[in-house]
């Protein structure tokens, strides 16, 4: 694993709101995968205006694909990527979608085996040197998870988008340009 990849794996860069929790961070905690279906929550990292990474957690598949076009009905496109053993039962998988055009919504779904997520949706930035007036950004920290029954980070993301599209009137891929998490994503944070 290089640098580069190290850095999408923890998160440096990422766009997509997802949180990943191995047992193996939590010592004796066991969480399963959850998601649609379990375990293949795809999430985007490092957009640019001609490219963007594709991630997801799996527990065993060894598959990696992404499909992808401009239209829901019409992913017309399929590029396969790279899988990480990063332990048992824990898979990470990257797809770097390229040849992208600027400021363009792009629909995805992602494919390990004989398992297919759901389809979803990511505009690219504009492209570099645009100057639009706006920039608007998401900042969402200080995510614990202290009891995973509350679902604390899930609801703050649940919060915040609809905060969001309330206030722009448009979905918040739409309305917001980045979301930024800059740490304290951790369990209990005690010292």
């Amino acid at each position: 694993m290089n640098r580069s990849q190290f850095l999408r794996l923890i998160g440096f860069g990422a766009t997509g709101a997802f949180v990943f929790r191995p047992s193996w961070a939590l010592g004796a905690i066991n969480y399963d995968f959850q998601g649609t279906p379990a375990g293949l929550r795809p999430y985007l990292q490092t957009p640019r205006p001609d490219s963007i990474w594709v991630s997801w957690w799996t527990d065993a598949d060894t598959q990696t694909h992404v499909d992808f076009g401009t239209a829901a009905d019409a992913l017309t496109q399929t590029i396969s990527g790279t899988v990480n053993v990063m332990g048992t039962n824990y898979r990470y998988h990257s797809v770097r979608l390229t040849g992208l055009q600027p400021n363009t919504y792009y629909y995805y779904r992602a494919r390990t085996n004989n398992t297919t997520s759901d389809v979803f949706r990511f505009r690219t930035p504009k492209a570099i040197g645009t100057a639009t007036g706006k920039f608007r950004v998401l900042v969402i920290g200080d995510n614990q998870i202290i009891d995973p029954a509350q679902r604390r980070y899930e609801r703050l993301v649940e919060r915040a988008k609809k905060k969001v599209e309330d206030l722009y009137g448009a979905p918040i891929e739409e309305a917001l340009d980045l979301v930024l998490m800059p740490g304290d994503q951790v369990d209990v944070g005690t010292l």
